[in-house]
């Protein structure tokens, strides 16, 4: 609801009204449809295309690197490939402080199906990270977010949400059966 705050997507869909390329040639969209006109765009746009001139500087005052961070740590435990294209990666512009924010983290449908055999040193690129691996701040969340966890959290967690959803799955496709099905209901600790 804050009007200063505003969400962007990258997705090589490219198919919302509000869109343009971002000076690295992202494809963006901006999702607040009921706070858009042209004027309200323009800043927008001007302001991430300030954003990613720093970006390619290495000058990252006006990123949370923090949340870019997590972002890459998630991605990469879930192997989702989708950020490279990039597909459903979103972030928030707060035009205010012009402040960009990744997350919220969405659409792992594809990392359901994909190995990391094919990914160049098993890393899976999300925006801005190429620019990110060499900053001490980036270098550290990840680390920290690294440590937190083992892989038995990962399983056990995974196990844990498959229970939970799994009826909720089952309805789901009762509702729709023409939908592409995931077979989400083993309990293999390899999986992970």
């Amino acid at each position: 609801n804050d009007t200063n705050q505003f969400l962007l997507e990258y997705d090589v869909n490219y198919d919302e009204h509000w869109k343009f390329k971002s000076e690295l040639n992202y494809p963006v969209m901006i999702k607040n449809d009921k706070y858009m006109d042209s004027t309200a765009f323009n800043l927008i746009k001007s302001k991430l295309q300030d954003t990613e001139k720093k970006i390619k500087r290495e000058i990252f005052s006006t990123i949370d690197i923090q949340s870019f961070a997590l972002f890459n740590f998630i991605q990469n435990i879930m192997f989702n490939t989708e950020t490279c294209w990039p597909k459903s990666v979103f972030l928030i512009l707060d035009i205010s402080d012009n402040m960009l924010s990744c997350g919220p983290v969405w659409d792992f449908d594809w990392s359901l199906e994909h190995t990391m055999e094919n990914l160049d040193n098993n890393i899976i690129q999300t925006p801005y990270s190429k620019f990110l691996q060499n900053n001490e701040d980036f270098i550290r969340f990840s680390q920290e977010y690294c440590y937190s966890i083992s892989e038995n959290d990962i399983v056990n967690h995974i196990n844990e949400t498959t229970q939970a959803i799994e009826k909720s799955a089952i309805l789901d496709y009762s509702i729709y059966p023409g939908t592409h099905q995931h077979n989400i209901f083993y309990n293999d600790e390899s999986f992970a």
